[in-house]
């Protein structure tokens, strides 16, 4: 029988405790985790915009400036354009709520009484009254951790206002936070390779998480559009929060194409608005699965798409919204080091 040898040193479990501790330290901070997360993400984006920049012979400081003055434009366009349209169209769909769920009880029981004419509609709005309190405590279960760190965060305007200047500093000290770490981590860990694992994890990480901002961007502008065009109550809301829960395989879709079906056939009682929806998403998912995708993020990841709503599940609920930004990179960086070590 053949047995392994495992070599523990005092420093890997010197390390292994620390790692302990930092996240207990962290798990309590998750607001201040958030504000860092979006922080780093964010200079991780403009990074390379304003390395191109720095190369047409303008000081590195001027560019993140000039970034900046045309990010807050854009921004500031965003507030005062589309939001009052957004909120515009979630109080519609607040306000029409009791009439939709008026239709969709009166055609539930015509239906239901075609097959069996002693349906009463009372006894399914019991059933599903009884099973909202069980779905709704597993639906709060799931999110609370996520939701919690997203309304601190909204709702703290020092961590709002702290961001730009933790954007400016490290867009500004990037290259010299990076040979630091690599001059600790070398000295420290030489024998585990970080430096060439993190080239070809930053290859990887950059390429995924920038062309997963344009396919996001691109399927929020489709499915808005297409709604708006059909004419759908909330249509511009639906798309755009179809577009961002795009980041997450399939959450996207699926929320934008289920309440689209939904919305257009309790707003118009028939069947053809439904069916230009789905020939609408069904266009618009074989663009972005076979063009979009392929070419602006590809197999950069290298993930399953499962394992991705593994990662963001367990970051969200252990540090909320920034260990969700987190763990993407986590999991890439871990699925690149066992490869190098045991593939």
């Amino acid at each position: 029988m053949r047995t392994v040898k495992i070599e523990v040193s005092l420093k890997q479990i010197f390390l292994l405790v620390f790692l302990f501790l930092l996240f207990v330290v962290v798990n309590k901070l998750k607001d201040i985790v958030t504000t860092f997360a979006i922080s780093i993400l964010l200079a991780y984006l403009f990074d390379p915009l304003i390395d191109y920049l720095e190369k047409k012979r303008m000081g590195r400081t001027f560019a993140i400036v000039a970034v900046f003055l045309i990010f807050s434009l854009i921004l500031a366009m965003v507030v005062i354009f589309v939001l009052p349209i957004l909120y515009s169209e979630l109080l519609t769909i607040i306000n029409n709520f009791p009439k939709y769920f008026q239709i969709f009880s009166a055609k539930i029981e015509t239906y239901a009484k075609n097959i069996n004419p002693e349906f009463d509609i009372n006894m399914l709005k019991d059933f599903v009254l009884g099973k909202f309190d069980v779905l709704s405590k597993f639906l709060f279960s799931f999110t609370k951790n996520f939701t919690s760190s997203v309304y601190t965060f909204v709702q703290s305007f020092f961590n709002f206002m702290i961001i730009p200047i933790l954007v400016f500093y490290f867009l500004k000290d990037f290259d010299l936070i990076k040979d630091k770490f690599f001059k600790i981590a070398n000295k420290n860990f030489g024998n585990l390779n970080i430096e060439n694992s993190f080239y070809e994890f930053n290859e990887i990480i950059s390429r995924y998480f920038r062309g997963q901002l344009f396919v996001v961007t691109f399927l929020g502008i489709s499915y808005s559009a297409l709604l708006v065009i059909v004419g759908v109550d909330g249509g511009l809301l639906i798309g755009v929060i179809s577009g961002i829960l795009s980041f997450i395989p399939y959450f996207g879709f699926l929320f934008g194409f289920v309440s689209s079906i939904v919305m257009s056939y309790l707003q118009f009682g028939d069947f053809f608005h439904p069916l230009y929806i789905i020939i609408g998403f069904t266009v618009i998912q074989f663009i972005e699965s076979n063009i979009v995708t392929p070419k602006f993020v590809g197999e950069s990841l290298g993930l399953h798409p499962t394992a991705v709503i593994f990662a963001l599940m367990v970051g969200g609920y252990l540090l909320g919204l920034g260990g969700m930004i987190f763990s993407l990179p986590v999991a890439a960086f871990l699925k690149i080091y066992l490869k190098r070590k045991f593939v």
